[in-house]
């Protein structure tokens, strides 16, 4: 999904450099923005959890093992904290604005290309 709105979302740059400026697509540019950044921190902490986890799991002196797991925590209610608060974003509600908005943009660029 966050790979899927990256190229959306340069897709849509290269859209908007060919058209007149639309406040819409300005929007709809900004909303992808926002999702990736929310999808690419979720993917952020789960790869620092996997990559915590392999340290303390692999490491000969098991001396530290207390403070890797306690960092393995704090990273893991991040990570709960943020899928709640993308999970907020991208509510029924959130996805038919984003659908909405990539579909007047889309009427709207087409419009001005068409001269319609």
């Amino acid at each position: 999904m966050r790979l899927r709105g990256k190229r959306l979302r340069y897709s849509l740059e290269l859209l908007v450099a060919l058209l007149p400026q639309d406040e819409r697509l300005g929007r709809l540019k900004a909303a992808l923005k926002q999702m990736q950044e929310q999808l690419g921190d979720l993917n952020d902490r789960a790869t620092a959890i996997e990559i915590l986890r392999q340290v303390r799991d692999t490491a000969e002196n098991r001396s530290h093992e207390a403070e890797v797991d306690s960092l393995i925590e704090i990273q893991r209610r991040e990570l709960t904290e943020r899928h709640r608060t993308f999970l907020t974003w991208w509510s029924d509600d959130g996805r038919r604005k984003l659908t909405g908005e990539i579909e007047a943009s889309l009427m709207t660029s087409a419009a001005q290309v068409t001269g319609g």
